[in-house]
């Protein structure tokens, strides 16, 4: 064990895939803790990602409020893909129970893109981006390929161990996919209402740029982070989420161009047919074409 109120169970992603609505939604539920700042990353040394580099000592002041639940857990989409997460997790916590939401893997990249726009980041256009092989795109195709890394912890954690799950089943029924997910974690799913319809991240785009870069800047936040008291950690987490809020401006992302689409599934066809094998599932519907 790491500390006295370690996590027991994590959200390793996918991003962009509904990690965050699921944490918020578990974090109010009495017998579960997760801390109000997503991503601690702890289990990573991914670049510019992980911050394993910053110890233990700093990611347990995630875990300081921990009272009388009996689950903790914490949400970091990093543990998905940097491949040294399973082991470093496996090692420091043992066998505990891991959610992971996928997504149909085009529309996670972009959503992803729009992620970064909305972050302030300055990219081509998407098009432009997938045809000249972008660095940001390798790593969002990256992130994408499911397979490859649902391999990596079928590894190191029992096949009990792992629920793997889909936010198309979260969007059409939100009651059921949170009782199954409530189930996994052996605790009971007869509570008050957990806030199911409200939305944990919204579209849009940044007032300004950068200001929103400064919000976004990992090491700017760790930094930031290390130097807050334990007591205010929270405080500094709804305060950051306020600041993004009150710098964005409601904007309607248009729609994936057929191109772009059919150059992204020829990438992740085989590692989608690698996912289907893996889970025993039929994602046929991620294959098709535009």
């Amino acid at each position: 064990m790491l500390f006295s109120g370690c996590p027991n169970f994590l959200i390793p992603g996918a991003g962009k895939s509904g990690t965050t609505y699921l944490a918020s939604i578990l974090s109010q539920h009495p017998d579960i803790y997760i801390p109000s700042g997503k991503e601690p990353a702890y289990f990573s040394a991914w670049p510019e990602r992980g911050n394993f580099k910053f110890g233990v000592h700093q990611y347990r002041k995630n875990f300081q409020e921990v009272s009388s639940e009996t689950r903790i857990g914490e949400a970091s989409t990093v543990y998905m893909y940097d491949p040294e997460s399973p082991k470093l997790i496996r090692e420091q916590l043992g066998d505990i129970p891991l959610i992971f939401i996928l997504r149909n893997p085009v529309e996670r990249i972009y959503s992803n893109y729009w992620q970064e726009i909305k972050a302030g980041k300055e990219l081509p256009l998407f098009s432009e981006m997938i045809e000249s092989g972008h660095p940001r795109f390798l790593e969002m195709l990256w992130v994408s390929r499911y397979g490859a890394h649902l391999e990596r912890y079928f590894t190191y954690f029992s096949k009990e161990n792992i629920l793997v799950t889909f936010l198309d089943d979260l969007k059409d029924d939100p009651e059921a996919y949170v009782w199954k997910v409530l189930e996994f974690l052996q605790v009971s799913a007869d509570v008050p209402d957990l806030g199911l319809y409200t939305r944990a991240n919204d579209s849009g785009l940044p007032k300004s740029k950068l200001v929103a870069r400064g919000l976004r800047n990992r090491r700017l936040l760790q930094t930031v982070r290390s130097l807050t008291p334990a007591w205010a950690y929270d405080y500094l987490g709804r305060t950051v989420r306020w600041a993004r809020r009150v710098n964005e401006q409601s904007y309607v992302y248009p729609t994936i161009d057929a191109k772009s689409h059919r150059i992204l599934l020829s990438e992740l066809e085989a590692d989608i047919r690698l996912t289907e094998s893996i889970l025993g599932c039929d994602l046929s519907s991620w294959r098709t074409t535009k």
